[in-house]
This record gives C-alpha cells, structure tokens and sequence, in this order.
C-alpha cells in the first residue's frame, strides 16, 4: 500500500508505522533446550478457520511425527473449525503427539507452551501472533503469504516454510536439537528484533508525530479510491 500510494502525484509525505505489542506483557519465559534428546514442541494458536489452515496444521503434524517421533504438538483457538480439528486429531495415528487445547484467554500461557509458533496461512496479513510470539522469545516458522514475510527475517527471528513441506521443518529441529546454542541465539534474536520493530511504545509514538505533523500541514485534495 506504501508503494502504490507513493506512485501516487503530489501525495505528500507517507507515514509508515509498524504494529507494536507491549513488551513488558509479551516477554520471554526460561525455556532453553539442554540436551538433543529433549522434546521439541511446535505449536499453533490462532483462529480455527479455513485462511489460517488449522487442519493443514494437522496434517503437517502428521508427517512431521512419521519422520520425528519425538517431536510434539500443541494448539490454541476457537473458531468454526475447532470441531473439525478436534475430530481430525482424535481420529489420526498422531493423536498422541498432538494436543488440542482449545481456546485460552491469555495468549502468553499458549506461547510459554510451545518451543516455536507455526503460522500455517492460506491468507493472511500481519498476524499479531508472529510479533507477539517474537516478543515472547520464541521463533517463527510461517507461510510466505500476505504480509508475513515482511515480519520474518530469515534465519533470525524465524523461516518462511511451507505447511507443506515438513521435510524442511524436520531438518531445522533436527539442527536445533543438535546445536542447542544455536536455537538459544534465534530465541534472544527473535526478542530482539521485537524489541527494534514491534514495540508499541515506538508505535504509539509514531502516530503522534504523523498526526501532529498531517495537522500542521496544509488540507489536500481528498483522493477517491479510482484515482489511488
């Protein structure tokens, strides 16, 4: 939207404000992986509904467990969907890996349950779990829709993978669990790139000066949408 407004004659000055969380809610619990043998934990939390794929979180969790049975699941929401889930879980050989949890009021209790979020979008935006995970110190893997690959840098506060291709998100535990320091370094990165882009002070203070500098500035003609 940024660039189509700036293609745009005598627009003006654009603001460009990134969504913040408040840090001192969203923040790290002590979670560290000591050994290669450790239980990893990939978890969803969001809304059981078709864009955000719950049940291709599902069949993800699946494929992942035939090539690493230690590793876990966990998942977080409400939705239309959520019965679809539960039966899907209930009746899959994984079942025993996968745990549904439903919905929780306080989204930290989701993120303290999991070693890294898994955003599995069909269609998206920019989900705040993506930043209020990175607030919480854990690390993103997400699907490259949408706004998505604008919040993940790679390789430092997450990856961008495919849903569909477990093989990849196999091989990036299987690293984890091996190199445990490494995954202890992508922890404190993914808090710090919350800390430099998604603080909702730095936000709210970006809005005070966009509106305070749009009111000093002289009225423009309004532009109607057929002409953006």
């Amino acid at each position: 939207m940024r660039d189509r407004l700036a293609a745009t004659p005598d627009i003006g000055r654009i603001w460009q404000i990134e969504s913040g969380v408040d840090l001192q809610r969203f923040r790290p619990v002590n979670r560290e992986i000591s050994s290669p043998k450790e239980t990893f934990i990939l978890g969803y939390f969001g809304r059981m509904s078709p864009e955000k794929n719950p049940l291709g979180f599902v069949e993800m969790a699946e494929r992942i467990h035939t090539m690493s049975p230690s590793t876990r699941f966990v998942m977080y929401g409400a939705g239309g969907q959520a019965e679809d889930v539960a039966l899907r879980i209930a009746a899959s050989q994984a079942r025993g890996a996968i745990r549904f949890a439903g919905y929780v009021e306080d989204p930290c209790v989701a993120y303290a349950a999991m070693d890294v979020l898994v955003v599995p979008s069909l269609l998206d935006g920019r989900p705040a779990t993506i930043i209020e995970a990175n607030a919480c110190g854990l690390p993103v893997i997400a699907s490259a829709v949408g706004g998505i690959p604008q919040l993940i840098e790679e390789g430092r506060n997450g990856h961008l993978v495919s849903p569909r291709n477990p093989e990849r998100m196999v091989s990036l535990i299987a690293g984890w669990l091996a190199d445990p320091e490494s995954f202890m370094a992508l922890q404190r990165n993914a808090r710090g790139v919350a800390e430099a882009r998604f603080n909702r002070s730095a936000m709210l203070d970006g809005y005070e000066v966009a509106l305070r500098e749009s009111l000093a500035t002289p009225a423009r003609r309004v532009l109607h949408i057929g002409e953006l």
